[in-house]
């Protein structure tokens, strides 16, 4: 447990300012990623279609990365350009920019409560069930990413989802289906432009790679953790969340310090590049009660047990 004072000990500690310039050189080279991925994936040199490959997958998991940065309002001091930059990565990444915010806002509140936390979605369905179909428990043993693209499930069906439980309002509605809407306008344009370079099966092998990315980065963050039963408060966080170790050039470059993940929720406004201040201070402050797991070992070692047992459905020996 961490006190408040510590935890104002910590904060106090930390440089909250936001601004496009600290991302500008990423933003860039995604640009030059994207190019070559676009010139090269109609390549016949099979060198070239896998380097494409990559470079899409990478472009998709940062895309990601900075829809979730908008999201929180920390790329940018203007919540107009972080709506605009969040729309426009939302592109690269297929996921509805204000339909995701206010998921993601939700479970920052929420944060480890299996029946408000959107996070819990599967998990909960599962419980009531007392199983898992069997696609997942396919999917668990093979390591095909399928939990990850149930989670875009999650996020498009969003409105039918609170019109389902009376939540629905014309606020959400609205924002909910402009962000749908850019998404759709921009494929159809992508496709009417470059219909000999989009297509499904050249972008598979690269949504592959982006979801088994961003499953092995995000699956340690929450799951197998002690649930709880009311709303957290952000210095509690540290009990609802685990960070993710990766080698510093990945965590700094490719994940762009999303491992640090106790550290987003204890300080959801601040920005990414000051995570890794903030993973310093906490983990010299818990010392042996901070929580970090090796990235992709961590997977492993997970599905090597029944998804049931392993993701909390029911216990080992029920």
């Amino acid at each position: 447990m961490m006190g408040n004072q510590e935890y104002k000990e910590i904060r106090q500690q930390l440089n909250f300012t936001r601004g496009l310039g600290s991302a500008f050189g990423f933003l860039i080279v995604d640009g030059i990623l994207l190019f070559l991925a676009l010139h090269w994936i109609q390549s016949a040199s099979v060198t070239l279609y896998v380097v494409s490959q990559l470079a899409l997958a990478i472009v998709m998991l940062h895309a990601f990365l900075w829809v979730h940065e908008c999201g929180h309002n920390t790329l940018s001091k203007s919540k107009m350009i972080n709506a605009l930059v969040g729309h426009f990565y939302s592109i690269f990444c297929f996921m509805p920019f204000y339909t995701w915010k206010f998921i993601h806002e939700e479970h920052h509140k929420w944060t480890g409560h299996i029946d408000k936390d959107p996070v819990f979605a599967l998990l909960k369905d599962a419980k009531k069930k007392k199983k898992l179909p069997w696609i997942f428990h396919f999917g668990w043993r093979t390591f095909i990413p399928l939990n990850v693209f149930f989670l875009y499930v999650v996020y498009w069906r969003y409105p039918l989802t609170l019109k389902r439980e009376n939540k629905l309002n014309l606020f959400i509605l609205k924002h909910c289906l402009f962000s749908m809407g850019v998404l759709v306008v921009a494929y159809a344009l992508v496709y009417w432009l470059m219909p000999a370079n989009i297509h499904f099966y050249s972008l598979l092998p690269a949504l592959v790679l982006y979801a088994l990315m961003w499953e092995t980065l995000s699956t340690p963050q929450h799951l197998g953790l002690e649930p709880t039963s009311h709303r957290p408060q952000l210095k509690d966080h540290i009990n609802t969340t685990r960070s993710t170790w990766f080698p510093t050039l990945l965590q700094r470059y490719l994940f762009l310090n999303f491992g640090y993940h106790i550290e987003h929720h204890l300080f959801p406004a601040l920005p990414w590049h000051e995570l890794e201040k903030a993973h310093d201070l906490l983990k010299n402050k818990l010392g042996n009660h901070y929580n970090m797991v090796t990235g992709g070992k961590w997977n492993v070692q997970m599905r090597s047990q029944n998804m049931e047992i392993a993701i909390g459905v029911h216990n080992s020996d029920s």
